[in-house]
């Protein structure tokens, strides 16, 4: 099994953003450079219906790019909450997904997250990554 690395404030900035967004899914982008996650960074969710989807914001996401690409380091991923169930993909995240990016997700028990799993799609697959701090 692959790991990802993944540095306490990111995951601290993504609980935040979820908890304060839920029960909508919140979203972002993972920055950082080849499997490690540096910063986790918030989006605007463009999904029709924020409850049980998200759609990063396309001006979101062109502004960070060239923002992280302009200090030497990249895009490397995404991340959401489901706070309506577990951090497992869905066939949705599934079929949106790009290949090599890791995508973070955060399950919800109640009104707070309650897990963060990391997920890679391998060919047409989702496989679990080990998160390490």
């Amino acid at each position: 099994m692959r790991t990802l690395g993944l540095e306490a404030a990111a995951l601290q900035c993504m609980l935040e953003r979820a908890t304060a967004l839920y029960p909508q899914e919140a979203c972002g982008l993972l920055v950082g450079r080849a499997g490690r996650v540096e910063q986790a960074l918030t989006c605007l969710n463009r999904a029709t219906d924020r409850r049980v989807g998200y759609l990063i914001d396309p001006e979101d996401y062109l502004h960070i790019e060239q923002q992280v690409a302009n200090a030497g380091r990249q895009v490397v991923g995404a991340w959401h909450s489901h706070p309506h169930g577990d951090a497992v993909p869905s066939e949705t995240d599934r079929q949106l997904a790009w290949p090599d990016w890791h995508y973070l997700i955060l399950g919800f028990r109640g009104r707070l997250p309650s897990q963060c799993r990391a997920w890679i799609l391998n060919e047409s697959a989702f496989e679990e990554e080990i998160i390490q701090p």
